[in-house]
């Protein structure tokens, strides 16, 4: 079948308004957690986010911090070419071939819109929308960089098509992968040429050909509290908003902005208002203690998965998952009597011996400070998706307990989320189990659903519909709803009692 190839070549050239003659660009897009908070609070008190830097026989105010906040990018992650809406057909050394045109029918559904200050019940004219997650503080940093943008591919002749809304000649229709990044109507936005399909396969970027200078552009970052923009950060000041075009002088200036190309009192101001409004209010970061030393065993048939232990660690009982008093394994001494939970021990015995092991789905967040243990309050999750997959594909796992339901962050929601598991149609009345179809694991594995083990859980569960159709059995307990829980374990449980 003959084949013929097709060079989509493009610039955008910003040099008219202080910008770069090809430019191109990166941007991340990620959380600012609050070990990274901490440090960038200390920089700016200490008078030691900018430093000296070379760069072959060149010198200039640089910073390796907001460098390194490139990298910080689990949101968003693209680079290509800078350009707006009406800027897509500048091809100034002419690199492209004339056999292709760019598809402008109907919906693309290679362009994303990227957003952050949304609502829940907002509706987009767009197909593909990301919703930047709005709880915390997040990172939008953009590096410029001299880019022509050049795809290419090798197609059959016969999908070249007439259409005479362009041309009278055959063609390939190309369609282009761009992304907007929209910050709302008060601020603009920009747009970024990443890549080129036909025929739904996309066209191979030639990074040799499109790199045009090994000069250094600087970086500008935008700070968003709960999706609202509160701080810009950069090193560059020429112009100190690019390339958010719409966003002008008056915008910015109520906005702490820091720069060493700023006024000393401008930056003087800029720091104690980032410092006093922001900063001051971020959280601390939770590492999980026990997720790397405690993995999913190949020869376990149950798996026991949590969200995330309290930021505190030092008062467990048990330094173990669900180590603090009164959870857990508290819970399974009085469900399952001829069990032994009450060390690090005999737990790790007792999982062993009946072929269970134990993980959790978060393995670093954010909280507003350390006495936060409500999933729903927790933020820029960090899941442990990988170490999961890979504990259950590669074990006999035939049962999975998941130690909370469906509400803001707990394990059910976060784990058929993350697994993207079709759950609904095998959903059992109570809501407390379903099926994991075979496509995800490899396998059909059973899901069920525990009455939280937190001592906190008990109101909730006194209002549940489980509970309130067996109320009447408890009515002589002193603990009734603690009971209950009880009972519920001893039969989810029940396999521990026949095992040595």
């Amino acid at each position: 079948m003959e084949k013929e190839k097709i060079i989509v070549a493009r610039n955008y050239d910003s040099s008219n308004n202080g910008g770069i003659q090809n430019h191109g660009v990166e941007v991340s897009i990620g959380c600012l957690t609050g070990d990274k908070t901490e440090l960038l609070k200390s920089l700016l008190q200490n008078k030691s986010l900018f430093e000296e830097m070379k760069f072959g026989f060149n010198t200039f105010q640089g910073s390796s911090f907001l460098t390194e906040l490139m990298d910080v990018n689990e949101h968003y992650h693209k680079q290509g070419m800078i350009t707006y809406e009406s800027e897509l057909y500048d091809d100034s050394e002419e690199h492209s071939t004339d056999n292709w045109n760019i598809n402008d029918d109907g919906a693309n559904n290679k362009a994303t819109k990227v957003v952050f200050d949304w609502k829940e019940d907002e509706e987009w004219d767009w197909g593909n929308i990301l919703k930047i997650p709005k709880e915390g503080l997040s990172v939008v940093s953009v590096r410029s960089e001299s880019l022509y943008f050049y795809a290419e591919g090798d197609f059959p002749t016969d999908k070249k098509i007439i259409n005479e809304d362009y041309s009278n000649d055959l063609r390939f229709y190309v369609q282009p992968g761009i992304d907007t990044i929209w910050f709302g109507s008060d601020f603009g936005d920009f747009n970024i040429l990443h890549s080129v399909y036909f025929d739904g396969e996309e066209l191979g970027r030639n990074f040799e050909k499109e790199e045009r200078s090994g000069e250094i552009f600087y970086t500008t970052h935008l700070l968003l509290q709960d999706g609202i923009i509160v701080a810009w950060l950069a090193t560059n000041n020429n112009p100190h908003f690019f390339p958010f075009g719409d966003a002008g002088e008056e915008w910015f200036s109520s906005l702490p902005c820091i720069s060493p190309y700023l006024k000393q009192e401008r930056i003087i101001w800029s720091i104690k208002s980032l410092l006093d409004k922001t900063i001051k209010k971020m959280a601390v970061t939770t590492e999980h203690k026990f997720i790397d030393t405690y993995l999913i065993k190949r020869e376990s048939k149950y798996l026991i998965i949590g969200t995330i232990h309290p930021h505190r660690t030092d008062d467990f009982e048990v330094d173990f998952f669900y180590g603090n008093k009164n959870t857990l394994w508290s819970i399974l001494s009085e469900a399952i009597p001829n069990r032994d939970f009450s060390s690090v021990k005999k737990i790790i015995e007792t999982l062993n011996s009946s072929l269970t092991s134990v993980t959790d789905l978060i393995r670093k967040c954010d909280r507003e400070n350390e006495k936060i243990t409500k999933d729903k309050d927790l933020y820029n999750l960090c899941l442990n998706t990988n170490a999961i997959r890979e504990g259950i594909e590669n074990s006999s796992i035939t049962t999975i307990f998941l130690t909370s339901g469906f509400g803001k962050n707990n394990a059910a929601k976060l784990f058929v989320e993350n697994f993207k598991i079709r759950y609904k149609d095998t959903l059992s009345d109570t809501k407390k189990s379903f099926i994991i179809p075979k496509d995800v694991f490899g396998r059909e594995i059973n899901a069920i659903i525990l009455l939280s083990p937190s001592g906190d859980a008990l109101r909730g569960i006194a209002g549940s519909p489980s509970y309130k159709k067996k109320r009447h059995l408890y009515a002589n307990e002193k603990t009734p709803v603690k009971q209950f829980r009880i009972d519920f374990y001893k039969e989810k449980f029940k396999y521990l009692l026949n095992t040595n």
